[in-house]
């Protein structure tokens, strides 16, 4: 018995040691990684600016009032420029127009002629009536990067206006939206 009980140790320490040995050949690393980054807001500034004799805040650009004016008349080109002071591209959403008056003959014999300074391609030439209805004038979406500007020369005119157009006066006014 002694015998069968020695063999029966060895044999216990002999399963023993194979358990440890597969219990060691396990093993559970552990590692992580990260990525981060910074997201900062641009600002978008745009103003506006005209000829000497007009008047701006730098959001609102008044042209020199006109008149009175016969039934032939052009303001001739006046440049008006937006200019981009952020630090964000800006995209030209759309130009809204009104011409409040209370002569409409006067609003409707009144013609417009919107051009780009830099191409010379004309944006825009017809009554200003039409012009508030306009829907695109292929100036949408046209950006403006940071620091830069964007100029159009805009005349006024009219070729016969109508008797009904005497002591009217009207003020057109461009609205220019822009996202960025």
């Amino acid at each position: 018995m002694a015998r069968s009980r020695k063999f029966f140790t060895v044999a216990s320490l002999g399963v023993a040691s194979f358990a440890l040995i597969g219990a060691g050949a396990t093993a559970t690393f552990n590692d992580a990684v990260q990525s981060r980054q910074q997201i900062t807001s641009g600002t978008m500034n745009l103003t506006i600016s005209g000829p000497a004799d007009s008047w701006t805040n730098g959001k609102m650009l008044t042209l020199k009032d006109i008149g009175p004016v016969g039934s032939t008349f052009s303001t001739g080109p006046q440049l008006v420029t937006v200019t981009n002071n952020g630090n964000i591209t800006s995209a030209l959403v759309k130009l809204t127009v009104s011409a409040p008056t209370a002569n409409p003959t006067l609003a409707n014999g009144i013609f417009v002629k919107i051009q780009m300074q830099d191409t010379k391609a004309t944006v825009y030439d017809g009554p200003l009536a039409g012009l508030t209805n306009a829907a695109d004038l292929g100036i949408n979406g046209q950006k403006i990067a940071a620091g830069d500007s964007m100029a159009a020369f805009v005349t006024f005119y009219a070729s016969d206006l109508p008797n009904g157009a005497q002591s009217g006066v009207v003020t057109p006014t461009f609205t220019v939206d822009f996202t960025g």
